[in-house]
């Protein structure tokens, strides 16, 4: 006779949320506070239109393969879209119809400009170029 069938055992722990502090909480390289002006990286919470520009500049270096200093920022500026297409939607995807808040941010290198779109978290979309 066969033994019986092994049930699985699953725990969960709950954290203490008891205790409180009062002290904010610490802030990261990267942050808003000033204390570094290093650009947000995507992920790190709401990005400012600096930011977006910095991050559009480093990809736009990393893919052409030049320094940040050879790309001219045309034209920068927060902006809401209609849905998570980020106003430039993939030809047939579909996308979220919510309002979307980001930042437009086109350059330039070599007479050929680059439309990139970001949302508040910092995550890139090369629209056009």
């Amino acid at each position: 006779m066969r033994g019986s069938p092994v049930e699985p055992t699953i725990t969960f722990s709950v954290p203490d949320t008891s205790t409180s502090t009062t002290e904010p909480p610490a802030q990261e390289p990267g942050s808003r506070d000033g204390s570094d002006s290093s650009p947000a990286e995507p992920g790190d919470g709401v990005i400012s239109l600096d930011d977006a520009v910095e991050i559009a500049k480093i990809d736009l270096a990393d893919r052409l393969q030049i320094d940040t200093t050879a790309i001219t920022v045309v034209h920068a500026q927060a902006t809401t879209w209609n849905d998570s297409s980020l106003g430039c939607p993939d030809k047939g995807l579909v996308y979220l119809p919510v309002l979307t808040p980001g930042y437009q941010v086109v350059l330039a290198v070599g007479g050929a400009e680059y439309d990139y779109r970001l949302d508040v978290e910092g995550n890139l979309k090369l629209c056009s170029g």
